[in-house]
């Protein structure tokens, strides 16, 4: 009986329920920061690593393969793609304007041709064709270039005549 004496004495006294309340609420509220703390947990541990807002990047684990597999896997794929040319640092102009660059393209340049262009003070002054592996560009015919600095562009071309990879340039002086 004492039992529902109390019941009944908290059921007139509402100052009873009103301290049961605060408690309730600070219950929800510690739940609440737990499951913020845990969702922040989770996503640091399964965040993207690197910059994820690169465009055009693939950033992936290495998975199984150690650092020095990953290495040498890339260093393979380097060779692969290495091109080799030989190009004269200091071309020399002729009376009619033409340039003696000997842009040398060995055979052993894993399948590709290549292209040059030639630039000064940010204009291409020469434009080449495709030269073939084995051949050599001797000399750079209707040029606009003159004495001076020059910026030497070579691009490695694919058997489809597309650009393959990034170009190479060099600073060369025109005598």
């Amino acid at each position: 009986m004492s039992n529902t004496k109390g019941m009944l004495s908290a059921a007139r006294n509402p100052h009873v329920i009103r301290k049961q309340r605060p408690r309730i609420s600070m219950i929800a509220l510690i739940a609440l920061l737990a499951v913020i703390a845990s969702a922040c947990v989770l996503y640091a541990f399964n965040a993207p690593q690197g910059n994820a807002s690169d465009t055009g990047s693939a950033i992936i684990p290495m998975g199984t393969m150690t650092q020095a597999q990953a290495q040498a896997m890339l260093d393979e794929q380097t060779e692969q793609s290495r091109i080799h040319i030989s190009i004269a640092p200091k071309p020399q102009i002729a009376e009619d304007g033409s340039l003696q660059v000997n842009l040398i393209v060995p055979e052993e340049n894993n399948g590709y041709a290549e292209s040059l262009a030639i630039e000064q003070d940010g204009q291409v002054v020469y434009e080449s064709g495709t030269v073939q592996p084995g051949h050599v560009l001797e000399w750079a015919h209707e040029t606009n270039a003159r004495r001076g600095a020059a910026t030497a562009i070579v691009r490695a071309v694919d058997a489809d005549g597309n650009i393959h990879g990034n170009p190479v340039a060099v600073e060369i002086e025109i005598v």
